[in-house]
């Protein structure tokens, strides 16, 4: 069972339902969060909101799925060595802080105001054989208390690392990702595919709204596209940001 998915992020119960979807073996399921400026709309057999909602494709209808994370890696893993909620004190016994100037090195370390919407915080899932990690903004700093402040719950024992995002890591992943689905697919004709973005990405990454379609029928060929920009992302049972999901129907 293949299911693709729209929930609304007002929802606070909503990262506790995704989390219940099922698993790989049971069923699989890809989609994002509403994002619209005014209001969240989410489609059922009628515009509706409040929850999670979608469409459930029978099992005899062969998808495949790739989900690029659009985030390099600028320093190694670390463990919470102190902190709750969303604030992080210590890391490997040491400030928070002082650890992530040293994984970003001296030049963004020496103003802080330039790593805002460029270096996030990332996270490893469990059980994953593929290195996949969830991605969180990074919303603040004490320079005097030596913390940081993670849009996501974090809590004494976890593991994090610090990520940045730009256009050239993004697209790299991004192609590398569809040159990997093309050798699963082989020769099999592609019906159709279904792509779902992050609001963060296209244009306000790219430049433009056309560079990851465009990389999708270089590498892919041509075959009907359609699909929504999302306030985040879900593949799977995980909520992912700053990602993008494509599956496509054989």
């Amino acid at each position: 069972m293949f299911g693709l998915a729209h929930g609304d992020p007002r929802n606070r119960d909503l990262g506790t339902i995704i989390d219940a979807l099922p698993t790989a073996g049971e069923g699989y399921f890809v989609g994002g969060l509403t994002s619209l400026s005014d209001t969240s709309i989410q489609m059922a057999n009628e515009p509706t909101g409040g929850g999670l909602s979608g469409v459930l494709i029978g099992a005899d209808v062969p998808v495949m799925v790739t989900h690029s994370q659009g985030c390099t890696q600028v320093g190694p893993y670390h463990q919470v060595t102190a902190g709750d909620r969303s604030i992080v004190e210590t890391l490997d016994n040491r400030p928070a802080l002082n650890v992530l100037k040293e994984d970003i090195g001296d030049v963004l370390a020496r103003n802080l105001n330039r790593i805002g919407g460029y270096i996030h915080v990332a996270m490893p899932v469990a059980g994953s054989d593929t290195r996949d990690h969830t991605v969180r903004n990074l919303v603040g700093v004490d320079p005097n208390g030596g913390m940081i402040a993670v849009g996501d719950e974090i809590h004494t024992g976890d593991r994090i690392m610090f990520v940045r995002r730009d256009p050239d890591s993004a697209q790299k992943d991004f192609t590398e990702r569809l040159t990997e689905l093309k050798s699963r697919i082989g020769d099999t004709p592609v019906r159709g595919g279904l792509f779902v973005s992050c609001v963060a990405r296209g244009a306000a990454m790219f430049g433009d709204t056309g560079r990851e379609v465009g990389a999708i029928q270089d590498i892919l060929g041509d075959f009907p596209l359609t699909g929504f920009y999302a306030n985040g992302e879900f593949c799977g049972n995980r909520m992912y940001g700053y990602t993008g999901a494509l599956s496509v129907f054989l």
